[in-house]
């Protein structure tokens, strides 16, 4: 993973958008931040939605009870969009005496991995698939450009999609971060890799129905993909890593990021969408990989601001990094585990990669308490309920306050919408922000989830009990319900310091016609 390079800092604009509202006692309450939503000028007409990175915990054993409970949580989320990857010594054991490779399409790693897709297929979550890079092991060890490794890939979705019948996988990644000088390839090393999975593709009738979705990799990376032609043609989405600073998001320059990538798709590629295959925040990530900021409230406020400035630059989805803590370990992958015969290094957990929003193996290493929900996957799994697969997201008017920022989207519900709308006060200074939109055709009942720390304890106010006295998961609940909301007069919100609100109709409420 490797940040992402700082281009510009926007300018504060400190703007007194002075409007008021009504309130109960009918007094005049004056807003900090007005901002319109254009509900019929969409940004992205089809959102692929909010999701994470899930890997199929191929170096632990987990039991049943911890599955079921993964399950539950992601379940809850309404998780739309996932990025799977795997590496070919999983199913492929080597070549025979005629070079012909020989596959077990039943390892430990395989059962797993089809365990994991069982539940998208189940809950029609979308699945990008990939290889991390090259077979690198002791039995099976090809160049990143040789065609059985190809021939080996081509096989593995045949059989995935034509014997195991998924549907949901719907797009192929291949070689993660392959900008980066730890994933071993070369610019005309990958390009020949990438023609080599095509063309093998197409030959099996495949290429249609699992697209290739590139660079996987770095802005600048994107930019050589895009000014060639070949790759054009042969890549269908565009899926990029970020890795970002806290002081780029509170700059608001993910959104500048956004915005600037897409104008160079829309004109070198017009028509293909471009997502996030990783997300995260890189301050204070340690040596192995550990981001034990997900612990910490802040961190829910940070990638939600993040979220909400990619949802306003008009990107098509991203996906967090990443879902769970005991699904990698530092030193996964070529350093370590590369065959079937690899034994797990010892101090594997201790070096586990840190960044999700639980440990599902915390109680089998002593910890228990890393198990549980923390804060951060309220922002996450909320903006994934109310931000879903196929909705519309909508321009909504720069807020003028420093860190204060808005998204919205409309689902379509037949002739109707309902209308999600996502707050970010990511500064130390209170705010009224109120949101309006003029062509609301009729009075809205909104939830309204509040994502709060006033008493400072690293917990959110309204989910301080994260599970029951029976130990089952307390999941996210709406803070409250607003009823007869007039968006066309405006609807005011306040914001306290460094807070997430997150409205919809979908959660209780109806969609209402758009004028």
């Amino acid at each position: 993973m490797e940040n992402l390079s700082t281009k510009s800092i926007i300018s504060a604009v400190l703007l007194a958008a002075l409007s008021s509202c009504a309130c109960a006692e009918a007094r005049q309450v004056r807003a900090d931040a007005t901002v319109e939503v254009d509900a019929t000028c969409v940004l992205e007409k089809d959102f692929l939605g909010v999701g994470v990175q899930w890997s199929s915990y191929p170096w632990w054993d987990v039991s049943e009870e911890d599955w079921n409970k993964v399950f539950r949580r992601v379940e809850f989320m309404r998780l739309p969009f996932v990025r799977v990857m795997l590496d070919a010594f999983w199913y492929c054991k080597g070549f025979d005496k005629d070079g012909k490779p020989v596959y077990d399409w039943n390892t430990s790693y395989m059962k797993k991995l089809y365990k994991l897709l069982d539940w998208c297929e189940k809950n029609n979550t979308v699945v990008m698939i990939g290889e991390w890079g090259r077979p690198a092991g002791k039995d099976l060890n090809l160049k990143n450009d040789d065609p059985k490794w190809t021939r080996i890939i081509g096989d593995f979705v045949e059989y995935m999609l034509r014997q195991k019948k998924y549907t949901c996988i719907k797009y192929y990644n291949l070689i993660n971060e392959p900008h980066g000088s730890w994933s071993n390839i070369s610019w005309d090393e990958w390009k020949t890799a990438i023609d080599n999975l095509y063309k093998e593709l197409t030959k099996r009738g495949l290429i249609e129905l699992i697209p290739i979705a590139s660079p996987d990799g770095d802005r600048k990376f994107t930019t050589k993909v895009l000014k060639d032609d070949q790759l054009r043609n042969q890549t269908a989405i565009y899926d990029e890593h970020w890795y970002v600073y806290e002081r780029e998001i509170n700059r608001g320059l993910l959104e500048l990021y956004t915005r600037d990538q897409l104008r160079q798709i829309h004109k070198k590629d017009p028509g293909k969408q471009f997502f996030l295959g990783e997300i995260g925040i890189l301050d204070g990530k340690n040596k192995n990989d550990q981001q034990r900021h997900v612990f910490d409230f802040w961190y829910g406020v940070s990638m939600a601001d993040a979220a909400i400035q990619m949802i306003r630059g008009g990107m098509s989805g991203f996906m967090a990094w990443d879902l769970d803590d005991s699904m990698h370990f530092a030193g996964d992958g070529g350093e370590s585990m590369n065959s079937l015969s690899d034994v797990l290094p010892s101090h594997a957990y201790e070096q586990r990669k840190i960044w999700g929003f639980w440990s599902i193996m915390a109680t089998e290493h002593g910890t228990p308490e890393e198990e549980t929900l923390r804060p951060w996957y309220y922002t996450w799994s909320v903006l994934s309920r109310c931000f879903p697969p196929g909705c519309q997201t909508l321009e909504a008017e720069d807020a003028g306050v420093y860190q204060v920022r808005v998204a919205a989207a409309r689902i379509a519900d037949g002739d109707k919408y309902h209308l999600s709308f996502a707050i970010a006060n990511n500064y130390e200074k209170n705010s009224k922000v109120k949101i309006v939109v003029p062509k609301a055709g009729a009075q809205a009942t909104l939830a309204q989830y509040d994502y709060f720390d006033a008493d400072k304890d690293n917990k959110v106010d309204s989910w301080s009990k994260v599970v029951d006295d029976k130990g089952n998961d307390i999941f996210p609940s709406a803070t409250k319900v607003l009823k007869n909301v007039d968006l066309t007069a405006g609807l005011m919100v306040t914001m306290p310091s460094k807070v997430v609100v997150i409205l919809t109709t979908m959660e209780g409420g109806h969609s209402i016609p758009l004028k």
